[in-house]
């Protein structure tokens, strides 16, 4: 169920994304994008408190996972103030990912 949910959420931000990138006045983008980053900040809540007694070490793992997805809420809020900085908040988000991904085990 976990997985079927991350696809749906890394579909919609692809899909806001590209919505975007291809027509700037594609009126629905930030609004995919937002539900995409929204279920991803939901993602990452349920991995913290799934993992409340973990180490401390992957506690704060989590936590970085967490504000890297309150970053795609920022690109979402900047999509839809119609500025090109959501861009940025989408890669940092990516490089957060990419590092996260060789810090979990």
């Amino acid at each position: 169920m976990r997985v079927l949910v991350q696809i749906i959420a890394f579909l919609l931000l692809l899909a806001g994304a590209v919505g975007r990138i291809v027509d700037q006045h594609y009126a629905f983008a930030p609004y995919v994008f937002g539900v995409g980053a929204f279920l991803m900040v939901v993602l990452a809540i349920s991995d913290m408190w799934s993992h409340r007694s973990a180490a401390f070490r992957e506690t704060r793992l989590f936590r970085i996972n967490l504000l890297a997805s309150l970053a795609l809420v920022i690109g979402a809020y900047l999509m839809y103030r119609n500025s090109n900085s959501w861009v940025i908040c989408l890669m940092v988000y990516a490089l957060v990912t990419l590092f996260l991904s060789y810090r979990f085990k």
